[in-house]
């Protein structure tokens, strides 16, 4: 009896600990199910304006800016947009996952469209708000 109540507490104890303080692997991939702005991988990704694909080092330049842009908050209510969206095409396991990015002077508007849901947030990103040499080119 004694030997089942030692073993017994050993167990809950080791799962405690595991479910306060998991590995970092299992901890960054339930953090990334929720993210909201998730980081993108080249070799995933189709960028387009308008009609026109974006490629090469243009690519590159946009996805790092989209990557390191900073998340400010959430929209309740979608925000009135104009002009022509940067559309980012990828896929989270077997669902394709869209984002409409606007860009104004301030801020640039995030519309994400995963499943049948869309989410819109803010991001602030010096190089992606700036008028660059991609839409230019497009």
């Amino acid at each position: 009896m004694t030997w089942f109540f030692i073993i017994s507490l050993v167990v809950i104890s080791l799962v405690k600990i595991i479910i306060a303080c998991p590995p970092n692997f299992l901890a960054e991939r339930l953090v990334g199910k929720f993210e909201l702005h998730p980081k993108l991988e080249e070799k995933d990704v189709t960028i387009r304006i308008g009609e026109s694909q974006i490629e090469g080092q243009d690519k590159n330049e946009v996805l790092r800016s989209f990557n390191e842009a900073v998340f400010l908050n959430r929209y309740d209510l979608f925000p009135k947009t104009n002009g022509t969206p940067l559309v980012i095409e990828t896929k989270k396991g077997s669902k394709d996952v869209t984002f409409l990015v606007y860009r104004y002077n301030d801020h640039v508007d995030v519309f994400k469209q995963y499943k049948k849901s869309t989410v819109a947030y803010r991001l602030l990103s010096d190089c992606l708000q700036e008028p660059s040499r991609v839409e230019a080119a497009y």
